[in-house]
């Protein structure tokens, strides 16, 4: 086992509560490990069989919800956040907590509702830990509304009292990035696979554009239908690329 799984395992040993036994705290111990190895389905298995002998407590209930959120079943996920929020009144986790409900909103589509949680989380914890990462999906949700200056606003704030912050460099490229909503309709390894589908989707009237995007070890061809000020007008432009026969989503 590495040093860092040593080190997550004692602080998480510290912090179960009083009253959760030794053969409890070993099966969480054993649902973290499983949890940082990305293994979220096990970590879910073995939160149940702990439930099924006792109170899994804030801790474990946090764990399962974070699985679930990783799942993509984000239901399930809320659930368990608001169940710790309902019956750990004195938990530590409030924070995290309402951050992970809002999450589960935002990965649901649910962008106005997630606005308004994290900026209850903002409000309720103004020194958080977490307020950099609030405020950066806050503005994507802002932006996947259509709110522009909305959304500046929040990246803007990262940049300006969050500089040392993981979501610093990402709080930049929304902040440069056009206020309109874009309907792409694919990304290719490969610029002739890319260019293909922009002729082809020429051919049938749309303003379609082949976009180079570059990373420190890859390059992407995007192929994308740009300018969309409302998300109304880029859904209907989405739903008229379908009705051809083509596949699409929409980035803001």
């Amino acid at each position: 086992m590495s040093k860092i799984f040593i080190y997550v395992l004692s602080i998480i040993f510290l912090i179960l509560p009083p009253g959760t036994g030794y053969c409890a705290a070993v099966k969480l111990d054993e649902a973290w490990i499983h949890y940082l190895k990305g293994d979220y389905r096990k970590t879910i298995e073995i939160c149940r069989e702990i439930t099924s002998q006792k109170a899994l407590g804030d801790q474990g209930r946090y764990i399962m919800g974070l699985s679930f959120l990783n799942l993509g079943r984000q239901e399930e996920a809320r659930e368990n956040f608001e169940f710790i929020l309902s019956n750990y009144p004195g938990s530590k986790l409030r924070q995290e907590l309402l951050l992970g409900i809002a999450d589960s909103y935002f990965l649901n589509g649910e962008f106005e509702k997630a606005e308004q949680l994290y900026a209850v989380m903002l409000k309720s914890y103004p020194a958080s830990d977490y307020s950099s990462i609030a405020y950066i999906r806050m503005g994507q949700a802002q932006r996947r509304q259509g709110k522009w200056k909305e959304a500046e606003a929040s990246f803007n704030r990262i940049i300006r009292e969050y500089p040392l912050s993981i979501e610093v460099k990402q709080a930049k490229i929304f902040y440069e990035k056009d206020p309109f909503f874009t309907v792409q309709a694919g990304a290719f390894s490969k610029k002739e696979n890319a260019s293909r589908l922009v002729s082809s989707l020429k051919r049938k009237g749309y303003n379609a554009e082949l976009i180079k995007e570059k990373d420190d070890s890859s390059v992407l061809y995007k192929v994308q239908i740009r300018g969309f000020d409302a998300p109304e007008t880029a859904e209907g432009e989405l739903n008229r690329l379908e009705k051809d026969g083509f596949s699409g989503r929409i980035v803001s």
